[in-house]
């Protein structure tokens, strides 16, 4: 029932009554008083929940049952996740109140994934990768920014490339462009650097990573909270970067452990073949020389041991979570060369 003869509102929305821990599909808000029995004033300032044998009809809220489940609908909306769904491959789950959302692949955000975070933001050809619900844009040759909107006017702040670079003169659509044509091994704006691959730990497992084949260079997009070009740092203080047990790193392990194992059976058998001649000729007494050499040479190799696996660092849990994008490439389209 509603309050007859009064002034209301009902907002149409899923709302959770913290009376009966029930959710309704909407409430109904009273806006002013009426006539009696629903008009005696209320006192200033102490509105009251409006009730069926009230005789009063203060500005206050009631909330109406809904038969269907209300955790069926979008928290705070009227959409009916049930029954119409998440968009472009989105899943669907439950948030902290029962309700049901949907998880949306890293392209889309919306309540039912319908947003494309990358469309329309990339310009000038640049390309558009998505990093948890957020676009970041890789520019071609000669533009920069966030969405690639800057053409470059010259091959670097200095104007000059590096590394035996040439500087070269671009048409691109209707902008004219500066580049630097680098060398067999190295990229970057102006040649400044070695040609970059992408390794797991490449982003220190705090972002994604993505070979830009337009520079032979490596970009990261962070993870929320962390920045930096290698996404080294969070909340603006460096921290510490992390080595990855890759089989490489174990297989030198497992190497250093084999040769430390024979260089110890050499030293052991030497001293052996060394204490053997010296009992022979009347020297010392060859148990007590042979246990202290062993004991010396052993407390050698456990130390090294000791010290060889102290340098390996603990990994991060979340590198399941990380993923190297694949590496990039852009047609050139529309470019022509000014002599």
């Amino acid at each position: 029932m509603i309050c007859v003869n009064c002034n209301y509102k009902k907002v149409e929305h899923c709302h959770f009554d913290d009376t009966d821990n029930k959710w309704y599909k909407y409430a109904v808000s009273i806006l002013s008083q009426a006539q009696s029995p629903f008009g005696i004033p209320c006192p200033i300032g102490i509105p009251r929940e409006w009730k069926r044998d009230s005789l009063t009809c203060c500005m206050a809220t009631k909330v109406l049952k809904y038969n269907d489940s209300c955790t069926d609908f979008a928290s705070n909306t009227t959409i009916n996740l049930r029954k119409q769904g998440c968009n472009n491959n989105g899943t669907i789950a439950r948030d902290s109140y029962g309700h049901l959302k949907c998880v949306c692949p890293d392209r889309y955000i919306g309540i039912q994934c319908e947003e494309d975070v990358c469309e329309g933001t990339c310009l000038n050809g640049g390309t558009c990768v998505p990093a948890r619900g957020k676009p970041h844009c890789f520019c071609r040759r000669g533009f920069t920014g966030s969405n690639c909107s800057e053409a470059l006017k010259s091959c670097g702040e200095s104007g000059t490339c590096q590394n035996g670079g040439t500087c070269e003169t671009l048409v691109i659509g209707a902008e004219e462009v500066k580049v630097c044509k680098c060398k067999d091994g190295y990229g970057g704006v102006t040649c400044e650097r070695e040609v970059q691959k992408c390794e797991d730990d490449s982003c220190n497992y705090n972002g994604v990573c993505r070979e830009n084949a337009e520079y032979g260079m490596i970009e990261c997009t962070c993870y929320e909270s962390y920045q930096g070009e290698y996404c080294d740092k969070k909340d603006g203080k460096l921290i510490e970067r992390l080595i990855n047990p890759t089989p490489s790193n174990v297989v030198n392990v497992v190497v250093g452990f084999v040769l430390g194992f024979l260089m110890l059976t050499l030293c052991f058998g030497g001293a052996a073949v060394h204490h053997r001649r010296r009992r022979r000729r009347g020297g010392h007494s060859y148990e007590s020389s042979f246990s202290t050499a062993i004991s010396s040479r052993a407390s050698t190799f456990s130390t090294a041991i000791s010290r060889a696996f102290g340098r390996q660092q603990t990994v991060k849990a979340k590198t399941a979570d990380t993923r190297s994008l694949a590496k990039g490439s852009s047609k050139a389209v529309g470019i022509s060369k000014v002599g």
